[in-house]
């Protein structure tokens, strides 16, 4: 469960804050705290249960850390373990153990925000005995047919249930705490079938039942997509040898709680033949990789520029200051090159450094500045003139083409470009990676601290001696420049057309937002190669492509949704794939649409392309394999990037997915919410697959997974 409300603006939390040091000060902005781990399970007398809670800023999904969070027991008996109030770490996460008492029954146990209990989620728990499976009448029975179950120890509702014959789910009809009604599943063939009962990962001994006559068997034809609607209820899918093709599996979770984490089950039965089932319980196969966390290490890159989006969302919540923007007036004059100009940067320490620099290259939309203090050994003349080309020909055109106009708060039609050596050194020594260059909101809310009251993008200056930090050459810093640059001038954009001309309360989400400056890159290489710049336009599509191959190399790992900081590589990997396929799906004017809005994340999806955020997500999984596998034949249109050469662009990667056993398996593992994992079937010849997908432990799915199956029959043949 979840609660939003918006708190007072009151005053700013610090950077340890946002690093989890400390919850001394008062919560600003819209927040909400979501359950995302321990809701919804069965458990022993007396067992400890871990529970996690996801503190996010509302509308735009980003992490909140540094709140602290109180838990108490709302009902029933359990003892919340250690005392005292958590506080949210990087990715907004808190987490407690608690021990259930002895009862069986309901406990409740909820978490407050300490500065505004009325923002809380509540966990339900259930305290139960394991249950015991006595008789199953008749022992023969067909699919579709009903079976008596006695036993004790069950539940008096049917949905709390959960009855599996050789791992797929019956509907239980009727239910009291020592008879159970079900329904044997309508996809089973014939044979024997272990009977057994769960309350999550509570299971009864199994009994054994035989099963006469054939099942429902689903046929798909080549390029035919089958989606299994609520696949953590009872039911399931039986597919048959195809072929020349075989069966792409999706087993996702289009859930929209970042930074949350969901375990789940997909379970097969095969068949070799109309009387002889492959295997009587199934193969068993997994977890196919270590149970990963949701915490990932964040470079400098990352932990930077989720500083400058912090301060940024600080300085949005004090209204005060947007209302005051509308009566800046500008200077309205073109700087002369060789004139000194004095900035406020933001260093390392969230300080700003007084920077005094001289305007080295004046051009239609850009003034190149370097700061005095720069080392020996920098950019030339041919260096400024050529960095002003590129913004004035290439960079500045295809972002205001693709994505809307900046601001001009002080007048000269012009974007600062300045050469500082604290952009050096917000990096420390020995990082894999650096901050090449920024742009701080901040200088467009004239009203707060620190602001230059302009369109400024901050940039590290060549660096060879390493006087600052790691060395930087000359050339390191021109190819990089360029693709930084346009990166960070899409995001200026957005925050013109976004918060000051439409009065958007938040930035966009970040996933939505980082993807979005992702494609003004793309957009840049697109315009070198028409201009048949190949190696130029390779540069500005380097970054991206090696993002994406890492999205692509684990997609089940990874989530759309950012769930900490600005993203790891793999995250902004695929949020640069989920933009480029809107593109080349619903047309060049969407990235346009995204940018100038008021709308969110996933709710501004929907708006921009008229369709389910979930239905996209899963045609833009197929989509990825797709492309990236070869596929040729008969596939759905939207299974596509249009007018993209995905083969060349990424090398031929494609999204990893694993063989399903020809013999029956059973997969347990964890999905991200919005992550998919890829699974290929391809049933022996004269044998059938019977599949469902559930959640940990084969019952029902966790609150707010919105588990998806979707199974797509493939061409393998040319």
């Amino acid at each position: 469960m979840v609660s939003i409300r918006r708190a007072p603006a009151l005053l700013a939390l610090t950077f340890a804050m946002a690093c989890g040091d400390g919850p001394t000060d008062p919560l600003g902005g819209t927040v909400s705290l979501t359950a995302t781990l321990g809701d919804g399970v069965f458990v022993l007398p007396g067992e400890l249960v871990t529970l996690e809670a996801t503190v996010r800023r509302e509308p735009d999904g980003a992490p909140f850390p540094g709140a602290a969070v109180a838990w108490t027991v709302a009902l029933g008996q359990a003892d919340v373990l250690g005392g005292g109030a958590d506080v949210s770490d990087s990715t907004g996460a808190v987490t407690r153990v608690v021990r259930v008492g002895m009862s069986p029954g309901a406990v409740e146990v909820t978490a407050r925000l300490r500065d505004d209990p009325a923002v809380s989620a509540t966990f339900g728990l259930t305290v139960a005995s394991i249950p015991v499976l006595e008789s199953v009448t008749p022992l023969t029975v067909t699919p579709g047919g009903l079976v008596r179950l006695v036993g004790g120890g069950f539940s008096p509702d049917p949905a709390q249930n959960v009855v599996l014959f050789s791992g797929i789910r019956g509907r239980v009809t009727a239910a009291a705490t020592d008879a159970l009604t079900v329904e044997v599943p309508d996809c089973m063939g014939p044979g024997a079938a272990a009977v057994e009962v769960r309350f999550g990962a509570l299971t009864s001994q199994a009994m054994d039942v035989a099963i006469e006559g054939e099942g429902r068997l689903t046929t798909l034809g080549v390029g035919t997509t089958l989606d299994v609607d609520e696949p953590t209820a009872p039911g399931c899918v039986r597919l048959g040898h195809a072929p020349a093709s075989e069966y792409l599996v999706l087993a996702a979770s289009t859930s929209t709680v970042g930074a949350a984490r969901y375990g789940y089950t997909l379970t097969g039965r095969s068949w070799l033949s109309s009387s002889s089932p492959a295997t009587g319980r199934g193969s068993i196969t997994g977890p196919l990789r270590p149970r990963w966390s949701s915490r990932h290490a964040e470079d400098a890159e990352e932990l930077w520029h989720a500083e400058l989006r912090r301060v940024e969302r600080e300085a949005l919540d004090d209204r005060s200051t947007a209302r005051s923007m509308s009566a800046v007036e500008p200077a309205g004059r073109v700087p002369v090159e060789g004139e000194e100009r004095s900035f406020q940067v933001l260093n390392r320490e969230r300080s700003y450094d007084e920077v005094v620099a001289v305007a080295r290259r004046v051009t239609e939309h850009a003034v190149l500045y370097v700061d005095v203090t720069s080392p020996a050994g920098g950019l030339q003349d041919s260096d400024f003139s050529a960095l002003g080309r590129a913004f004035d020909d290439l960079i500045h055109p295809a972002v205001t083409s693709g994505f809307g106009e900046p601001s001009d708060l002080d007048g000269n039609e012009r974007v600062a470009i300045l050469f500082t050596p604290t952009v050096n050194r917000l990096t420390p020594r020995g990082q894999d990676g650096f901050v090449a260059g920024f742009f701080f909101g901040v200088d467009l809310l004239p009203e707060r601290e620190g602001s230059n009251a302009g369109e400024v993008f901050y940039a590290l200056v060549p660096d060879p001696l390493g006087v600052h930090s790691d060395p930087h050459t000359v050339e390191e810093l021109l190819d990089v420049t360029g693709p930084v640059l346009a990166h960070e001038f899409q995001h200026m954009v957005h925050f013109n057309e976004r918060v000051l001309a439409r009065g958007a309360p938040t930035a966009d989400a970040v996933w939505l937002s980082e993807g979005l400056a992702q494609m003004a890159e793309e957009l840049v290489a697109r315009r070198l190669e028409s201009l048949g710049e190949l190696d130029e336009a390779a540069l500005y599509r380097r970054g991206n492509v090696r993002r994406a191959r890492r999205y692509l190399g684990d997609p089940s790992g990874v989530s759309l949704l950012i769930g900490t900081g600005q993203g790891s590589l793999s995250e902004r990997g695929a949020a640069w794939l989920f933009v480029l396929y809107l593109t080349s799906q619903f047309g060049g004017e969407v990235p346009k649409g995204l940018t100038q809005t008021t709308t969110t994340g996933a709710s501004n999806v929907e708006r921009a392309t008229a369709r389910p955020f979930g239905d996209l997500m899963m045609d833009w999984w197929a989509a990825l394999y797709v492309e990236g596998a070869g596929v040729v034949g008969d596939v759905p249109p939207a299974y596509s990037f249009p007018g993209v050469d995905f083969s060349w662009l990424l090398s031929g990667a494609s999204p990893a997915a694993r063989r399903l056993g020809t013999t029956g398996f059973r997969i347990d593992d964890d999905l991200w919410s919005a992550s998919v994992a890829y699974y290929i079937l391809e049933p022996s010849p004269g044998a059938s697959t019977a599949m469902r997908m559930g959640g940990s432990a084969q019952g029902g799915g966790p609150p707010g997974g919105r588990f998806r199956l979707r199974v797509v029959r493939l061409p393998t043949g040319p």
